[in-house]
């Protein structure tokens, strides 16, 4: 059986100041977890990549360090925890986090459990970006019936 699961991408209309014209955006690799064993006695675990990639104007001459928040989505839950990789009605409960270790779940401001983070932009005009890293569980001991399990989870990011 199959499992995947994707993060989708959402894109950020640019925002202007009085003082800087920037515009960033928001874009991931997504987070595939492959093959899950029904019943499998181990947790299955992947990493995919959230970059935020900021631009300034022309006119901008002055350093300018962008600092923003990232949502991420419920997905398919009613709830950050679980999340839901579905198959029709058939369900596989899973999670993002913003640890390795898979501690802090990956949510919103809401939440309590947004990440943060700062992009530096160059003297000149130019762009920047930022990387950041969404580490995926799927829990272990589930019995799913076999199919290919996905969920879209949104990303916002507020700066």
């Amino acid at each position: 059986m199959k499992v995947h699961q994707v993060i989708c991408a959402a894109v950020l209309v640019g925002c202007q100041s009085t003082a800087h014209a920037v515009s960033c955006n928001v874009a991931s690799s997504g987070a595939v977890f492959g093959t899950y064993t029904p019943g499998q006695a181990l947790p299955k675990d992947t990493t995919g990549n959230i970059t935020v990639s900021c631009t300034k104007g022309a006119l901008d001459v002055l350093p300018l360090t962008v600092t923003y928040t990232i949502d991420l989505s419920r997905g398919n839950s009613s709830s950050y925890t679980p999340r839901e990789l579905k198959n029709g009605g058939n369900t596989l409960y899973y999670n993002l986090y913003t640890d390795p270790l898979r501690s802090s779940v990956w949510g919103s401001a809401a939440s309590g459990m947004q990440v943060s983070g700062s992009v530096l932009l160059p003297v000149v005009s130019g762009s920047g970006s930022t990387m950041h890293f969404a580490y995926g569980r799927i829990f272990a001991s589930q019995n799913a019936t076999p199919g290919a399990y996905s969920d879209s989870i949104v990303m916002t990011i507020n700066y």
